[in-house]
């Protein structure tokens, strides 16, 4: 039984499920995923998303512009709210640590949701511009499993990071 939905599922859900994916070509070009939202049941959806990721790591950023775009734990929830207040994403998460801050969301308007990062700590997107990577849809996803496996971070493998991918989950729900 396939159900064709319109609604646009959450950004973590389709992380966590996506996994047991596979991708479609575009349909009125969107790029299309299949995922099967329960097993058991072999109940299959389709859903239209665009998900991006873009952010800082230290990789890509000296220590005094990660500290400066870093979202203290007391600000996150405040700072969701924004960015998917003022309409630039539909959903979005969050992860901030100090070697890190990444914001996974789907949005028509990347560059929108990148210069909401900037104005939102302060700074000139042009300053924060060459540091920032920025990953569309299967990348950021790759991506999103990269870090939280460890394979991403200062110190290879480190266990840390899965537990803080889990709370910017928590944090988006």
């Amino acid at each position: 039984m396939a159900r064709v939905s319109s609604k646009i599922p959450g950004t973590v859900r389709y992380m966590q499920i996506v996994m047991q994916s596979w991708q479609l070509p575009l349909i009125d070009g969107i790029k299309t995923s299949v995922i099967i939202s329960n097993f058991w049941t072999g109940v299959i959806e389709i859903f239209s998303m665009r998900l991006f990721a873009f952010g800082i790591n230290h990789h890509t950023a000296p220590l005094d512009i990660r500290e400066h775009v870093a979202f203290p734990e007391e600000s996150m929830q405040h700072a969701l709210h924004d960015l998917v207040g003022h309409q630039l994403v539909k959903e979005a998460a969050i992860v901030s640590t100090c070697n890190r801050t990444e914001v996974y969301c789907n949005t028509d308007a990347p560059d929108k949701a990148v210069n909401w990062l900037a104005d939102f700590h302060h700074i000139q997107a042009g300053d924060l511009e060459p540091y920032l990577y920025k990953l569309p849809h299967e990348q950021a996803v790759k991506h999103a499993f990269r870090v939280a496996s460890g394979l991403d971070s200062m110190v290879l493998g480190e266990p840390q990071i899965l537990g803080q991918m889990k709370n910017a989950v928590k944090s988006a729900e």
